[in-house]
């Protein structure tokens, strides 16, 4: 279902951020505030420090809520390229658009380089799944699907805990073991 959902994605501007989704299992607030200088494409690292998020009516950035949810997430050669991709595309954009590019070095944006209000993000996936024709699903359950599968393919528990930035490894448990 993940691999259809992201060939029903190429070509539009939810390939990157669903294949990035799908290969690390970010919260929603984790992958709308990533940036590039959070990525180390040497080391192929993903740095998770920031989370976006709608309180109170206003959209601020802050650290995570828990200190296990700062955690360095690794990703491999596919992942790699298409960062590479993506990154190529942002720098693009940032000279076609000059002024009107808002140059904060968000990884996931919108066109101008602004980032995504978490609801406008939600919104985007709905319009998405609508017109994809596929089974809507939260944005969120992209993340289940991803720790599910490491369980799956025999990921040890406290590394699925880790790289998921769960505080308890009975959070894991609870949320994920039923899975499999």
């Amino acid at each position: 279902e993940i691999n259809n959902m992201i060939e029903k994605a190429k070509y539009t501007d939810m390939y990157f951020p669903l294949l990035l989704e799908s290969m690390s299992g970010l919260r929603r607030g984790e992958l709308l505030a990533l940036r590039w200088e959070d990525i180390d494409l040497e080391k192929k690292v993903i740095h998770v420090h920031r989370n976006r998020v709608y309180a109170g009516g206003k959209v601020y950035e802050k650290r995570p809520k828990t200190e296990s949810s700062i955690r360095d997430i690794t990703f491999g050669d596919r992942m790699k390229e298409a960062m590479i991709d993506e990154y190529q595309r942002y720098l693009d954009d940032k000279a076609e658009y000059g002024v009107l590019f808002k140059d904060d070095g968000y990884v996931i944006r919108q066109w101008n380089g602004a980032p995504y209000h978490p609801q406008s993000w939600k919104c985007k996936w709905q319009r998405f799944t609508d017109s994809a024709g596929l089974q809507h699903i939260r944005f969120h359950d992209l993340r289940h699907s991803h720790c599910t599968a490491l369980l799956e393919s025999g990921v040890p528990m406290k590394t699925v805990q880790y790289r998921m930035g769960h505080a308890s490894i009975q959070t894991t448990m609870d949320i994920y073991a039923h899975c499999t």
